[in-house]
């Protein structure tokens, strides 16, 4: 297993250990129960204010632009594939 091998794949437990730690603080927070029930939800923006209408407005832009970045970096790893690597 060369060096570059093992570092792929600490990054990979380290990116899966950092989301299942993320989900765990969002649900045991409470975070979690208030993003699925849509009347607490409402409540929370509304009580931000202004800044709630805008703060949805923000995410609700850097959504697709997420998923176009998304989508290069799959299509260019898939091609870097057959190379042997990652980019």
């Amino acid at each position: 297993m060369t060096s570059g091998t093992r570092i792929r794949i600490l990054f990979a437990v380290a990116i899966v250990l950092a989301v299942v730690v993320a989900y765990w603080q969002i649900n045991e927070s409470g975070a979690m129960a208030t993003l699925l029930d849509g009347r607490a939800l409402r409540q929370f923006i509304i009580g931000l204010g202004m800044a709630g209408p805008l703060a949805v407005i923000g995410l609700m832009t850097l959504v697709p632009l997420a998923v176009h970045y998304m989508r290069q970096r799959m299509r260019g790893n898939a091609a870097d594939g057959e190379k042997g690597g990652f980019t």
